[in-house]
């Protein structure tokens, strides 16, 4: 089997991932351009915790806590789900 990678946000660094992108959408949406895109990083401290980070430019700004979970599946189910998507 191989395995699979999650990452989930935890409540607050949900919110606040929303709220950091928000001003950014709100004056693409006034100025009618395109929305010119962000990264996220994750770092990974053992023994301490998982965090996440946005970053626009130069500015990093910590969103929160995150969820790591490694899963297995099997490579057909993962395929009949990608068909379904092309659908």
């Amino acid at each position: 089997m191989k395995q699979k990678l999650i990452i989930e946000l935890s409540e607050q660094a949900t919110a606040n991932y929303l709220k950091w992108l928000e001003p950014v959408h709100q004056h693409c949406a006034e100025a009618n351009c395109e929305f010119p895109g962000f990264s996220l990083q994750l770092d990974i401290l053992p023994s301490i915790e998982e965090l996440v980070y946005g970053k626009q430019g130069d500015k990093l700004t910590e969103l929160g806590e995150v969820k790591l979970k490694m899963v297995e599946f099997q490579e057909s189910v993962l395929s009949s789900m990608s068909e379904l998507s092309r659908v």
